[in-house]
């Protein structure tokens, strides 16, 4: 942009679509159920005005050289990709919770102690750090 090395339609075209064709895939009937109905309406309206496809009710169940192979009910389909990013939920990871025994005070805090969204961990981080 400072050097002017791309037209202003050019621009504006990749920030409201970028350089990608991006596909959500969601295994339930509706994306985005686990964050509050006006945050949702705000992405929602992002991922539109992006130009995401997005396929809810439909399960990933392989990765091949051409892309994601999808079900959606009881038809497959192989959604062409060239990459692939897999967000398939958390699960808490607290080995070093062993060290108790070793130390005066231990905190297990975030997705260590549970799996949840960001907000919430860094709530409780916060909550954690007042009681030390």
């Amino acid at each position: 942009m400072v050097n002017k090395a791309e037209s202003p339609d050019a621009l504006e075209q990749l920030l409201n679509h970028g350089n990608k064709e991006v596909c959500v895939v969601e295994m339930t009937r509706k994306v985005g159920q686990d964050i509050g109905n006006s945050t949702r309406w705000t992405v929602m309206a992002e991922l539109k005005r992006l130009g995401v496809k997005i396929i809810v009710g439909a399960k990933a169940i392989e990765v091949t050289d051409a892309g994601l192979r999808i079900q959606k009910e009881a038809r497959e389909e192989l959604l062409p990709a060239d990459s692939l990013v897999i967000a398939t939920g958390s699960k808490s990871e607290n080995a070093l919770a062993s060290l108790k025994d070793l130390v005066p005070e231990l905190y297990v805090i975030g997705d260590a102690k549970e799996p949840r969204n960001a907000l919430e961990a860094i709530r409780e981080g916060f909550l954690t750090g007042l009681t030390i």
